[in-house]
């Protein structure tokens, strides 16, 4: 029986650290979202389920540019979640639930690249700067009978409604946007990790 390669062991070790990490940071997920049509704007996209109580924490702030956040539309992996599903927030003044491309007073994602009709519309705030001005929000997703995971949200794609867009919050806003991206997946450490421990056993075998 041939020893343990140091060197592999070595690196198994370091790998399962990096395995940790990642189940650890597993619970939160960020995308940056870039416009389709409209402004030079940026959002950033985040999803949670670091509580582990069954509720999707979101929050969407901007990264580039200014502009007041009016609408957010997700899709989900199990439609069948979409009845009982609801929604919390500060800023959250509408919601549905089904074909969602437009929740009225400018707070649609129609045009070209849209990645809707989406399964979920989420609208914040009011039409234009005179009454609100949004340029960072939380919400929360949860459901009447069912725990929802980050897994369901996991390769799905997502747009953001924005107004009011301009350089900065000094500067006379007119334009508007919308943005789209997509959900990430997790990192592949157990994969590798997997390989490796294949490959020890393997080699101690020989």
């Amino acid at each position: 029986m041939r020893p343990y390669n140091p060197v592999l062991v070595a690196l198994l070790v370091n790998l399962m650290s990096l395995c940790v990490y990642s189940a650890a940071s597993a619970d939160t997920f960020s995308a940056v979202l870039v416009p389709f049509t409209g402004g030079d704007v940026e959002v950033e996209f985040t999803l949670s389920d670091d509580v582990g109580d069954g509720t999707i924490r979101g929050a969407l702030q901007l990264v580039k540019g200014a502009g007041d956040l009016r609408a957010l539309f997700l899709n989900i992996a199990d439609s069948r979640l979409l009845l009982g599903l609801s929604v919390t927030g500060d800023d959250v003044t509408g919601f549905t639930t089904g074909t969602v491309i437009d929740l009225g007073m400018g707070a649609n994602l129609n045009g070209g690249g849209t990645p809707c009709p989406c399964d979920i519309g989420i609208e914040f705030g009011s039409s234009g700067m005179g009454k609100d001005d949004i340029g960072a929000t939380e919400f929360s997703l949860s459901h009447e009978t069912e725990a929802l995971t980050l897994a369901l949200f996991f390769e799905q794609l997502v747009g953001v409604r924005v107004t009011s867009v301009g350089d900065d919050y000094d500067s006379s806003r007119e334009d508007s946007a919308k943005l789209v991206g997509v959900v990430p997946e997790p990192g592949t450490a157990p994969l590798l990790l997997l390989g490796l421990v294949g490959l020890g056993f393997t080699r101690r075998r020989r």
